[in-house]
């Protein structure tokens, strides 16, 4: 056991820390054994904790890390003494780089990550040779740059590229061209497909099939690694083993692009990077407006501040201008960084109408801007409907809840089943509470199935579950929702994969729940015609401008929120923002 500092005491009454921080915070304050163990026990547990909230680092500047440093006794005086016992050069396990303290193995990732992406946007321009017209078109209908036709040429054209965009934009569409020319201009390329979960994996490749009308080209096929996988399955990484690919054996792969990337924390885009081969061309998509990584680190977010997106070189438009044959300007960069050329994101959607409340809202819940959002949430709407949150939410819900899920207890047809499943969602920024996600299941539940619930059977005709846990045997990962239904009086349960609906037996699944309410977390990669999201009643701190937006544009159809106005002014009013270097690193 290891000795226990005297501010330890004072950390644990604090009610911040967990036991897991208070370990840490013991267990590094013995690896310096000279200098004042309180000092280091104190910061390393404000660093845990900062990890635990999905920061990479503890930022010592900011107001709240100042009221904790003066709160258990920390004096600039101690932080001047930080600067020598932290500094990057001395292998130990925290690191001061300016005002961001991290733990070891995270600074080390930042850098690793920032010194591969320099290494890749810093490779020359590929300079291929195509018509025109293969490229696609160069302006819109309003004589606009098409920005879709502009990543796929950035993606030609360089070995780093990240495309960004809304629900509808068109990202798969646009990747879909881009491998289509990439395989004709360099022929016999081995190109990977992975996503940061199970589920964005599988809707990767249904929505790449959709592009190419169900018949990916010839050319294109024999260049494919199999079908689009979890990263985790890509590099062959299991729980407390090293991974099969890393930057001694890595990945057989020209080509490799990833999708749903805000969902992709630091820790394995540290591990994706070192086992990509140095020659091969890498493209991030997803969404830089959602919802961050559960895990330490915001990648997508930090890759698209530190650049201005959708501003490019002269040496860009240049070639640009010269392949497509036209003389329009492009937005021009003010300064010149590392990523300037690299970031794109598309602008229009093609899912929604201009009219579309739905868009016009996540524009403003984009924008900040809380008071137009609030006006305009509450005007009458086709497609967007707001109700109080305030009496039984029994008599709310019930509507939307009988009409979507009873049937779900008479339909046999998988399949049919999975997608009727998909017409309503009912979404929580938490688990637990009156208004968290095991209370709405609960109140399905009754709503649904009233007194035919047996209790010591949990099992039933209808019944939806989410996979908790990754499963690399059955095939089935954390993310993964399922539906039981009866086979020759059996009951089995299904779920819908890229090459079909697989089904087993309720006692061979790994660990999951009831999931006709999920949190917006779960719900990322996913879609559905009408998405309800219930916000609990009293203040919820999870809940952000991100949250919100990610929770909206779930929904294919209309949106249902059920919340406390204030609330969600709140919530548009605060961006999630999380500390860390990698910004900087590239800017």
């Amino acid at each position: 056991m290891f000795p226990t500092p005297a501010i330890v005491s004072r950390l644990e009454a604090s009610s911040l820390f967990t036991p897991a921080d208070l370990y840490q915070a013991r267990f590094t304050a013995t690896l310096y054994p000279d200098q004042n163990q309180n000092v280091i026990a104190a910061l390393t547990a404000l660093v845990s904790l900062a990890v635990r909230e999905g920061h990479v680092c503890l930022h010592l500047g900011h107001a709240q890390t100042l009221a904790h440093l003066a709160s258990l006794g920390i004096t600039n005086q101690d932080l001047e003494q930080l600067k020598i016992l932290a500094a990057p050069d001395k292998n130990g396990p925290l690191v001061l780089r300016g005002s961001h303290l991290y733990f070891a193995r995270f600074y080390h990732n930042e850098i690793t990550v920032a010194q591969m992406i320099q290494t890749m946007v810093q490779a020359e321009p590929d300079l291929f040779f195509l018509p025109a017209q293969a490229l696609g078109p160069a302006l819109d209908e309003n004589n606009d740059p098409d920005w879709q036709t502009m990543a796929v040429f950035a993606a030609l054209r360089s070995r780093f590229c990240v495309i960004s965009g809304g629900p509808g934009t068109g990202k798969t569409h646009t990747v879909a061209r881009i491998l289509d020319l990439l395989t004709q201009i360099h022929p016999h390329l081995s190109i990977g497909l992975a996503a940061p979960t199970g589920k964005a994996a599988s809707r990767m490749t249904q929505a790449l099939n959709t592009a190419f009308k169900d018949q990916i080209p010839l050319h294109l096929a024999r260049s494919i690694w199999g079908q689009a996988q979890t990263v985790h399955r890509l590099l062959g990484l299991r729980p407390g083993l090293s991974s099969t690919y890393h930057g001694k054996n890595p990945l057989p792969l020209d080509v490799l692009i990833v999708d749903e990337v805000s969902m992709l924390d630091l820790e394995l885009a540290t591990r994706l990077l070192e086992a990509l081969p140095r020659q091969a061309r890498l493209i991030f998509l997803g969404d830089r407006h959602q919802l961050a990584s559960v895990e330490a680190g915001g990648v997508l977010a930090n890759l698209c501040q530190a650049v201005e997106v959708n501003h490019f070189s002269e040496a860009f438009e240049i070639q640009w201008q010269s392949i497509t044959k036209t003389t329009t300007a492009l937005p021009r960069a003010k300064k010149l960084r590392p990523l300037t050329d690299h970031v794109l994101e598309l602008q229009k959607s093609w899912r929604f109408a201009a009219q579309s409340h739905i868009a016009q809202w996540a524009t403003l819940i984009r924008q900040g801007r809380a008071e137009s959002g609030i006006e305009f949430l509450l005007e009458p709407s086709q497609d967007l409907t707001f109700i109080p949150n305030k009496g039984n939410l029994t008599a709310l819900l019930a509507p939307f809840i009988v009409d979507a899920f009873a049937p779900l207890q008479q339909i046999t047809d998988p399949a049919q089943a999975l997608s009727h499943f998909d017409t309503l969602r009912l979404l929580s920024p938490v688990h637990h509470g009156p208004r968290g996600t095991l209370a709405l299941n609960a109140l399905v539940q009754k709503i649904v199935l009233g007194k035919t619930i047996d209790p010591t059977r949990p099992w039933y005709a209808g019944r939806p579950i989410m996979i908790l846990e990754n499963d690399y045997s059955l095939d089935l990962f954390n993310g993964d929702v399922g539906l039981a239904l009866p086979v020759d009086g059996i009951l089995r349960v299904f779920f819908a994969g890229s090459d079909g609906v697989r089904s087993f037996i309720p006692g061979r699944l790994p660990r999951h729940e009831t999931c006709y309410a999920m949190t917006v977390h779960k719900s990322q990669g996913s879609e559905f015609e009408h998405t309800v999201l219930i916000v609990p009643e009293e203040p919820c701190p999870v809940l952000s401008r991100e949250l919100l937006y990610t929770a909206l544009t779930r929904a294919k159809k209309h949106f249902t929120l059920c919340a406390p106005i204030n609330q969600i002014r709140q919530a548009i009013l605060s961006p999630v923002l999380r500390d860390s270097g990698l910004k900087a690193l590239l800017t």
